[in-house]
């Protein structure tokens, strides 16, 4: 099939140039002010926490707030178990911003040792895993393996190691207590059966079909918008190629190499981890958004700091200064 323009080469090109202005924007955000990006996304959560509950109740307590013309999936159901989309369209759009939330704050927990972050990461957490979507879970996941990894390596305490387990065993325990007899059929169709089902089939399709475009192009890629694939890896190789997605793996790499215990980096590094792996099971164009721009943004500036040995202190809250002279 011949390669030819199309609107998405226009629109994703603009989506992608105004990704990158924002890093830069919030870069300098938080080289000045990383305090602001802390409260934003505490805002972010708490937002969103009041958000979801009021859709809980009734839907249309929330539907003023939906402006878009696309339909929205709220009645979506697995296993008789309606799926928390908030204000997003789909569930598993709304794992994809809730569960990098959450983990921006149990990352701040783990640096600051505040009992507020840990509650509300928990609490939004939550929200990502009763959407019911293969995203939520995928990102949840990598999260409690990546909290795992990071206690060990830091030799954290046992206190962080505890609060992990007790998580995990925790949600396992009410879930098997609740929903004992959906509980097999919501794991099943979730992660067992997703491959096969509809939403699963058309998925691998559309990762095969970008895989494809990238041997076809002699790994040059498309072009920006030019083709629509699934996983944050094929949309790149599909798109942008091999040198471009080498480029985004630098920015990636430059954003995640200095681990620290400043409690705003530390929390954006869980987020970003997290968000990676959502992102990676459902991502379909190559533009990376709003949040993806604000923490990748967000660790930079501070890691040029870090690396100057300008930080004021390691356990930084993330709610003052970072550096001096910022």
């Amino acid at each position: 099939v011949p390669l030819k323009f199309s609107s998405g080469n226009i629109s994703q090109t603009i989506y992608l140039c105004l990704a990158m202005g924002y890093v830069m924007l919030f870069a300098t955000v938080a080289s000045r002010q990383p305090g602001a990006i802390h409260r934003l996304l505490i805002i972010a959560a708490i937002t969103n926490l009041v958000v979801s509950i009021a859709s809980i109740v009734s839907h249309e307590l929330i539907a003023p707030f939906q402006t878009a013309d696309y339909r929205v999936f709220e009645d979506a159901q697995i296993s008789r178990l309606i799926r928390l989309t908030g204000t997003f369209p789909e569930a598993s759009m709304y794992a994809e911003f809730t569960a990098p939330i959450g983990a921006y704050l149990v990352g701040h927990y783990f640096a600051s040792g505040r009992a507020l972050s840990l509650g509300l990461g928990l609490a939004t957490l939550a929200l990502a895993i009763l959407s019911l979507s293969s995203t939520g879970i995928i990102a949840v996941s990598a999260l409690a393996g990546f909290s795992l990894l990071y206690a060990i390596w830091r030799k954290s305490g046992a206190s962080r190691i505890f609060v992990i387990s007790f998580i995990s065993v925790s949600a396992a325990a009410a879930l098997v207590i609740v929903i004992p007899g959906t509980l097999n059929e919501v794991i099943n169709t979730l992660i067992f059966e997703k491959l096969t089902s509809q939403s699963g089939l058309e998925r691998s399709e559309w990762a095969e079909r970008g895989f494809q475009v990238f041997i076809d192009t002699y790994f040059l890629g498309a072009g920006t918008g030019s083709v629509r694939s699934n996983g944050l890896l094929f949309v790149l190789l599909a798109n942008l190629g091999l040198i471009g997605t080498l480029l985004v793996g630098a920015l990636l790499w430059r954003a995640l190499r200095r681990p620290s215990e400043n409690a705003m980096l530390l929390g954006a590094a869980f987020a970003l981890v997290t968000l990676l792996a959502a992102k990676m099971a459902s991502q379909t164009t190559v533009a990376p958004g709003l949040l993806f721009a604000m923490l990748a943004g967000a660790r930079l500036p501070v890691q040029r700091k870090i690396a100057r040995g300008e930080t004021r202190s390691p356990r930084n809250t993330g709610n003052g200064p970072v550096a001096n002279g910022a």
